[in-house]
């Protein structure tokens, strides 16, 4: 039988993914800007530069708070503004992304 090898996963190499994937979700709403807000492209982008220059454990943990605060201030605007329930879904999947940074940060080892 075959046994499945947990590989561990690089700092720098998760750090790389988000970054590229954080660049290219800011450049999104700039792309459609009478659909998504620029302003939070603006923190997707500074997120995603931030990411790729210093690559770093930490990176993480701030990439998972903003995204989950994100998330928070969209749940926010659907709970003041009826009727955007689009938001509400973004707002959910925002904190469980964040989340699910936040779970990488704690499994890859402190070097």
């Amino acid at each position: 039988m075959e046994e499945r090898v947990k590989k561990s996963r690089d700092v720098k190499q998760v750090c790389k993914e988000w970054g590229i994937g954080l660049i290219i979700a800011g450049i999104i709403p700039f792309i459609f800007p009478e659909v998504l807000s620029t302003s939070f492209a603006v923190f997707a982008l500074l997120l995603g530069v931030l990411a790729l220059v210093f690559r770093k454990k930490w990176v993480l943990a701030v990439i998972g708070a903003v995204v989950i605060l994100l998330g928070a201030y969209n749940i926010v605007i659907t709970l003041l503004y009826p009727g955007q329930d689009a938001f509400l879904f973004l707002g959910i999947l925002q904190i469980i992304i964040g989340i699910g940074v936040l779970n990488e940060y704690h499994r890859l080892p402190n070097k």
